[in-house]
This record gives C-alpha cells, structure tokens and sequence, in this order.
C-alpha cells in the first residue's frame, strides 16, 4: 500500500462501492476502473491491514466482522474528505470549523453578548462556558478549549499566544495607625486580563 496506514482515500473509495454494488465488476464500472485494478486493490488493502474484509464463498459480497467495522469508518472518512474538497473549492476554509472558549465571571455580563456575536462571524460552530481564572488555565493547557480570556497569563507556559485585552485601574485601601480609620495606599492599573490560545501543533 502507499500508506503507512494500510489503507488511502482511494482504497476506501473501491471498498465502500465494491460492498455497496455487491461485487467487484459493478463496482469498477461505477468507478470507471477495470475489474483487475478494484480486485487489485482489495487485495491491497486487505493485505496492508492484515484482515480479511470479504466473506469469500457469498454472492452478493458481504463483509466479515472486520470489514463491516471498516466499512463504517470508511464511509465516514470519505464523506469527510469530499466535505473538506467543497469547503476548500468553494473557499469556505476562511471560517473556523468550530471555537471553544472559555471566560471568567466578571467578564461574561460585560462582554459575554459582543464576543458571541462576533465569535459567530468567524466560526461554524462555538462552546463558551464561563467559571473561574484557574479552571479555565487548566482546561487549555490540558486541550479541552482552545481560548481563554483570564486574568491569568500562564506565563510558564511555553506554546501559547498572549493578547493584552484590557487594564483597569485599582484602589486599595488599607488601616491607618492614626485617628482616620481607613487611607488610600495606591491607585495603579494592576488589575489586568488577557486572551490566550494554544498554538496549533
């Protein structure tokens, strides 16, 4: 076989249609092959899997266990490879086949709506759930989403792009030892949130 795997797209193809048509001539007339590439094939395949994939003494052909299993996970490889050939003849590539997000509480009232709307824009399908900073750090680090807006950087992590989104200002407060119960200590933007995402591998 050409394929490391024991099998390729075409090899799929010949076996889906010889079942399908229920022996090998009506299957190379459909596919416009001669009968002694499809029986080729077959062998091909059977022998790079190591599995019989016919019962040999039926007519029409029918598969053995192996070959039935084969032949579901074939027919689901090929439709998504002819999905994938339209997405990208058509130029239906430039949107994302699916997001998952993840956003901190404080951050969903505020911009939980706009980022849905625009996130719609740009992908087929999306997940946003919504909890806390270091639940959503370990979900992206473990590949369970593949976004998180956080006030948490992951700065220890190597693999991930970083976007500054928003600072804000922040006052503490603290005890005085005087008579006034209470004085401000500082008033500096180090409140901070970032979106990061995992590099694709």
């Amino acid at each position: 076989m050409r394929s490391g795997f024991g099998f390729d797209l075409r090899s799929m193809e010949i076996f889906v249609e010889t079942l399908e048509q229920g022996s090998q001539s009506a299957a190379a007339r459909r596919l416009g092959l001669k009968q002694s590439s499809v029986s080729q094939s077959l062998a091909n395949l059977e022998e790079g899997m190591g599995v019989a994939l016919f019962k040999r003494n039926t007519r029409p052909l029918e598969p053995t266990s192996a070959g039935r299993f084969f032949y579901d996970r074939a027919r689901r490889l090929l439709e998504e490879a002819r999905s994938t050939r339209r997405e990208l003849v058509s130029g239906a590539f430039g949107q994302l086949h699916q997001v998952r997000l993840a956003l901190v509480d404080s951050m969903a009232t505020a911009v939980g709506q706009p980022l849905i709307e625009l996130i719609r824009r740009y992908t087929r399908d999306y997940t946003l759930t919504t909890g806390l900073s270091h639940m959503h750090s370990h979900a992206l680090l473990t590949r369970h989403v593949d976004i998180i807006i956080s006030d948490d950087r992951l700065e220890n992590y190597d693999g991930l792009e970083r976007h500054a989104l928003l600072r804000e200002p922040s006052c503490w407060w603290c005890r005085s030892a005087g008579r006034v119960p209470w004085t401000t200590c500082a008033g500096s933007p180090v409140s901070s949130t970032s979106c990061a995402i995992r590099r694709s591998r």
